[in-house]
């Protein structure tokens, strides 16, 4: 596996708290497989190429109040390529848009809770409203501060 990263950005810091990023970046991975016992490759060792460049992103940081802050950031690349090569060589093309909201609440001086919205939630709905097994957020995580 072998892969190069690489971006920059800039932040601003928007009414004493709040803050926007806006950047750019750069990446490149490559995988080779040689176990045979991966299931769908037949045995045979392939490799997966992926890039994208430049990918130009954008995020927001609020906070409504002292104990309360929403995050929401987007990212595109300019042009995207995953490559398969086994065999034969798989090429895809494409420009994905990508995206994620999350909130925040602080608890008392210490304790930070934080979750990122599912994705998928948005236009399922959840179980109750489409049937999918959704689940709000795709992420939750705690932070306590000594």
């Amino acid at each position: 596996m072998s892969s190069i990263n690489f971006g920059i950005a800039e932040t601003w810091v928007l009414r004493e708290t709040d803050m926007l990023v806006l950047g750019v970046s750069y990446n490149h991975e490559k995988v080779d497989y040689k176990d045979p016992n991966i299931a769908g490759a037949g045995g045979a060792p392939f490799t997966i190429t992926y890039s994208s460049t430049p990918n130009v992103f954008a995020s927001l940081e609020a906070h409504p109040t002292h104990w309360w802050h929403v995050r929401m950031g987007a990212g595109k690349p300019v042009w995207s390529k995953l490559e398969i090569e086994q065999t034969t060589k798989t090429t895809i093309k494409d420009s994905p848009l990508q995206y994620a909201v999350g909130t925040g609440f602080r608890l008392g001086s210490s304790l930070d809770v934080d979750a990122t919205v599912n994705q998928n939630f948005a236009f399922t709905g959840g179980w109750a409203a489409s049937g999918f097994g959704e689940v709000p957020f795709s992420s939750l995580s705690a932070t306590y501060r000594f």
